[in-house]
């Protein structure tokens, strides 16, 4: 009877993976259509790579407390999938009540400025730390939106 129940159970595990088999054939059928449909190269179409997991390509290691605050900027960042060529400042307007995120720029921003005439500042160590120590609110702009 134990036989039995062994060989009923490989008959179903053979069937679902036949069934498994069968959806990633149709599943990557349909990926080659739409990539010739969006006219996309295979580059084009690979997922993001290890750069876009995080602030720097290594892992932090261990942080604790006593760690050095080098160490803590490092962690955090290494926990974030942000740009690090541009990042967003809040902003808000006290006479309209009005608030929201803007990019910072080198000099603030002024309206009527063209974008291409606009300095960035880059996400870097020293912005993070103002951050984390509460002396700046900084928006991250997603590395997936690129």
């Amino acid at each position: 009877m134990d036989h039995d129940l062994r060989s009923a159970a490989a008959a179903g595990l053979e069937e679902e993976l036949a069934s498994l088999r069968a959806l990633t054939a149709q599943l990557q059928s349909e990926n080659a259509r739409l990539l010739r449909l969006l006219e996309l190269t295979p580059k084009q179409a690979a997922p993001p790579g290890p750069t876009q997991t995080g602030f720097f390509e290594a892992p932090p290691g261990p942080v604790y407390r006593q760690s050095a605050p080098d160490a803590k900027v490092d962690f955090f960042a290494a926990m974030f999938a942000a740009r690090t060529d541009i990042y967003a400042t809040r902003w808000e307007n006290t006479r309209t009540g009005k608030a929201g995120w803007l990019p910072t720029v080198r000099g603030g921003w002024r309206k009527g400025v063209r974008h291409e005439d606009r300095d960035y500042l880059p996400l870097d160590k020293e912005v993070l730390r103002a951050h984390l120590t509460g002396a700046a609110h900084v928006g991250f702009v997603s590395a997936a939106g690129r």
